[in-house]
């Protein structure tokens, strides 16, 4: 992977960890079927086992092809998560990581520099520091989404 296309992958972290909330949120969802959660089952009814919201390896397998497609989009995201989690254990420099943090929630060379009081050539600098240790350690080229 390059230096542009980490860089990219950096900074849409925080995006990436919204939209597997969200598709999450929808692909997991539990169907209400009009029972009001205040309410307590008596009888028969209330021994009976309860369905789960995780789906099964027959449900998977069942989907259609835009549910296939989202969860196929939840698992490429998660997988770029962890490698970039993985990547900041690889940094040293705590201005590094400080950088890291910040690109991560989308924050701007500006908005870094001001936070960290440093110009922006520093900080621009560090993240090609940054990259460029994350390109010779090989970590992204490993596992390459």
């Amino acid at each position: 992977m390059n230096q542009k296309k980490i860089e990219e992958l950096i900074y849409s972290y925080s995006f990436m960890q919204r939209e597997v909330i969200r598709l999450e949120g929808i692909y997991f969802r539990v169907s209400d079927s009009g029972r009001s959660w205040g309410v307590a089952q008596y009888g028969i009814e209330a021994a009976m086992p309860k369905g789960s919201s995780i789906r099964s390896a027959v449900e998977i397998d069942a989907m259609d092809k835009r549910e296939q497609r989202m969860w196929n989009r939840i698992q490429a995201y998660e997988a770029k998560i962890e490698l970039l989690d993985a990547a900041y254990d690889l940094l040293e420099d705590d201005m590094q990581k400080v950088i890291f943090d910040c690109m991560t929630d989308g924050m701007s060379y500006r908005s870094i520099a001001e936070h960290i009081g440093v110009s922006r050539h520093v900080i621009r600098e560090k993240k090609d520091e940054m990259i460029q240790l994350f390109i010779e350690s090989g970590h992204f080229d490993q596992n390459d989404q």
